[in-house]
């Protein structure tokens, strides 16, 4: 599994430490940022996930993505999702699909593989909205599993769906990769324990190692200690324990995403 870090702006330089990175759109009015990231779309050698801003709270429609797509030119596009909302977000995405499909504009970005957040309140919900985009005769290049759906009753959750998403491709003979938008607190290693039983899954995005560094932990020795992402965090400044707790949980996080311990 690959592991994109998303780290404060002033830590941006640890992001060289991955191949597979996570671009939120409303970042990109940061002149650095945009610059950083400009760099990464050019590089050959990185793969770059355009995030449609949903999870951060500043959602962006298809068309201001689609006009991120042109310029920046990223590897792949999270089309828009409705938080926790599967008919919602199942009507976005037909709105999108259908609107790449009738615009002259898509010509200047058929590169770019467009991917679907399964969304829902629960797991059953988001593998319905799979199912129905499939019925409806839509082709995914990738599946997005958020977050959300960790909860304290159910922290196997995306594990869970990751397994029936895959049957489902199997039996359709389809190949479509399946990338985890985010980790929960309620489980922080819950990639440690994904990259062993659903090693299909492609890979991950995550602030963790640099929540937790900010709250001055350990991953490796405290992973059950839940540290939520504070306020401000891209405009966070960090002093050297912190600098020396994120590259070591970087590195644990990288370890476990590789199926290491």
């Amino acid at each position: 599994m690959k592991l994109a870090p998303i780290a404060p702006v002033d830590l941006l330089y640890t992001l060289e430490r991955s191949n597979y990175q996570l671009m939120l759109p409303q970042l990109l009015r940061k002149e650095r940022y945009a610059a950083f990231y400009a760099e990464l779309c050019r590089d050959p050698e990185q793969y770059v996930i355009l995030d449609n801003g949903a999870a951060e709270d500043e959602p962006f429609d298809f068309e201001a993505l689609a006009v991120i797509c042109q310029t920046m030119k990223p590897d792949e596009l999270v089309l828009p999702d409705v938080y926790g909302d599967a008919a919602a977000t199942l009507q976005l995405a037909v709105e999108c699909f259908d609107w790449f499909a009738e615009s002259d504009e898509w010509e200047q970005m058929s590169s770019v593989k467009l991917g679907v957040v399964l969304t829902g309140k629960s797991p059953a919900q988001a593998f319905e909205l799979l199912e129905q985009l499939y019925d409806r005769g839509y082709v995914l290049d990738v599946v997005y599993m958020p977050r959300l759906l960790v909860q304290p009753n159910r922290l196997d959750a995306r594990i869970d769906l990751a397994h029936r998403v895959q049957d489902l491709h199997s039996v359709m003979r389809r190949e479509v990769p399946i990338h985890f938008l985010g980790t929960s607190p309620l489980w922080a290693a819950e990639i440690r324990t994904a990259a062993k039983y659903v090693p299909f899954v492609r890979g991950v995005d995550t602030s963790m190692p640099f929540n937790y560094a900010w709250g001055r932990v350990d991953l490796k020795h405290d992973p059950r200690k839940q540290v939520s992402r504070p306020e401000y965090y891209f405009d966070l400044t960090f002093d050297d324990e912190q600098l020396a707790l994120a590259s070591l949980n970087l590195h644990t996080m990288q370890h476990w995403a590789a199926g290491r311990d």
